[in-house]
């Protein structure tokens, strides 16, 4: 009998989670960026747990991209390319990094653009850039999260839910 009463206040708990649309934490997804602009632009992604968010946001970019061996470039788990004008870089949900970012906890996506041109340091330099991972969070068709790329921001196609 307690098995049976566990068991449907468990269908109950799952029924109401679905209902309400909570998610259950980060979710791997496809990840699209296109440059839009000339020119070449490397950009990296990398995940990042609540912990490490604040050092990031913290960080030089002038540091991260001018100087070739800056450790925290270096040891960041990414994913880096190259952009060419309008042909979509497309990191898959199924691609190993994924798994890596997960076992260290991380819960955001940084993506991370050498963007052109000379920005203020510190938090709001539009060459960084933090995106949730939470299934829960995005609007996104063929679970993917499709970015534009232009000379002086990193743009989100995929409409983000309102919290």
């Amino acid at each position: 009998m307690k098995i049976l009463k566990f068991s449907l206040f468990a269908l109950g708990a799952l029924a109401i989670l679905s209902l309400t649309g909570c998610s259950t934490g980060p979710s791997a997804w496809n990840v699209k960026v296109t440059q839009v602009t000339p020119g070449s632009i490397e950009v990296d992604l990398v995940g990042i747990s609540e912990s490490e968010k604040s050092k990031w946001e913290a960080y030089s970019m002038d540091s991260y991209w001018n100087n070739e061996n800056d450790p925290r470039r270096m040891h960041a788990l990414k994913v880096s390319h190259f952009l060419e004008l309008n042909k979509p870089w497309v990191v898959s949900k199924d691609d190993p990094i994924w798994q890596k970012w997960f076992s260290h906890g991380d819960t955001e996506l940084a993506i991370i653009a050498n963007l052109p041109g000379n920005f203020p340091p510190g938090q709001g330099d539009p060459r960084l850039s933090f995106y949730p991972l939470d299934k829960g969070s995005w609007k996104a068709t063929k679970h993917t999260l499709a970015f534009e790329v232009q000379d002086t921001i990193v743009n989100p196609v995929t409409p983000q839910k309102a919290k």
